[in-house]
């Protein structure tokens, strides 16, 4: 009996992180969208995978909300040659999901 505990806690511990594993890579997927859509400036694409309540802080300090954001990159402002995430790494609590 305690074998069979055992395996159910193994199975249900697997099938969590595998759901996880699926999500996190989900996740990976878009937030290499808006990699591509910022390199190629694609408005629809930004403003597709951006929500109206971004707020976007600067190292400078200055915060852009998602118009501003948007049009920054479009207008050439805000121009990327390469954009790379380098040791990217993705947390899932619930329904958020936070990149780093």
């Amino acid at each position: 009996m305690k074998r069979f505990f055992c395996v159910i806690i193994i199975v249900v511990c697997a099938m969590q992180t595998n759901a996880q594993t699926k999500i996190e890579k989900q996740v990976a997927e878009v937030v290499e969208q808006l990699r591509n859509a910022m390199l190629n400036a694609d408005s629809a694409m930004l403003y597709n995978l951006t929500l109206p309540a971004l707020s976007y802080g600067h190292s400078s300090g200055h915060i852009d909300n998602q118009a501003a954001f948007v049009q920054k990159i479009v207008s050439g402002m805000s121009d990327f040659v390469t954009l790379e995430f380098a040791n990217q790494t993705i947390a899932i609590s619930k329904n958020v999901a936070m990149v780093r």
